[in-house]
């Protein structure tokens, strides 16, 4: 028997057939990776700060050095910061080793490798559509803690699983099953535009949205606006 073709997920914004919404997955999946990279530097240059070892005093080596009258009489004394106000000592914390960028993207991709296997093969017993939605839920959640991450390992920890729930690989095998064979072509002409055009809006994402410096998490950082726009997108298209 000729097997019965899937209806056209419906959504709160619009009606697309089953191979153009698979199209939106690996668009944010990669705009996700791309707002990602530009700022992994700075994440890591950013976990720098001097901590104070009196509770009574707030020292942080950025503010410390802003403020008016301060002297720092040291930026780095013996493993602390020296400030000239009588505040004390501070503790101070290294930025986060350079290596840590390719150990969190390489966890990331191997990520992607593992997570291909299981959800493809999951996929085929619950069906592709709902795997899908289940690969764009764990997404946002997972972007989300990304961008609240504090530490390089919980950091290369997260984007391990979020390369396990990467939606790239069911996305191509969702367009391959529901285009038509006369669409084919165009189907994964439009997979590849979608895939760059991911990573390229993801850019712009990481340059815009990282010049909020929100201070929350990190000091004086864009990283958290930036990576939580990423996991929005995800959101917006579960039910586009």
């Amino acid at each position: 028997a000729q097997e019965q073709a899937e209806p056209a997920p419906r959504g709160i914004l619009c009606t697309l057939t089953a191979w153009k919404a698979a199209l939106l997955g690996p668009f944010v999946d990669c705009a996700g990776l791309g707002a990602v990279i530009p700022l992994l530097p700075f994440f890591l240059q950013d976990l720098e700060s001097c901590t104070a070892s009196d509770e009574a005093t707030a020292c942080n080596l950025s503010a410390a050095i802003a403020a008016p009258g301060a002297a720092v009489t040291d930026a780095l004394v013996n493993g602390t910061c020296a400030v000239a106000t009588g505040s004390g000592e501070c503790d101070y914390q290294e930025p986060g080793d350079p290596a840590f960028i390719g150990i969190i993207l390489s966890a990331q991709y191997f990520g992607v490798v593992v997570g291909s296997i299981f959800w493809g093969r999951l996929s085929d017993f619950l069906g592709v559509r709902r795997i899908y939605v289940v690969l764009l839920i764990l997404d946002a959640v997972l972007f989300t803690l990304s961008a609240v991450s504090t530490s390089p390992l919980f950091l290369a920890i997260m984007r391990g699983l979020a390369g396990f729930c990467a939606i790239m690989p069911l996305g191509t095998a969702w367009v391959s099953r529901t285009a038509p064979p006369d669409k084919q072509m165009q189907a994964f002409t439009l997979l590849m535009v979608f895939v760059l055009t991911g990573f390229i809006s993801g850019s712009i994402v990481s340059g815009v949205f990282g010049q909020i410096k929100t201070s929350l998490f990190l000091p004086d950082s864009g990283w958290f606006s930036a990576v939580v726009v990423s996991a929005g997108m995800c959101v917006s298209h579960v039910r586009v």
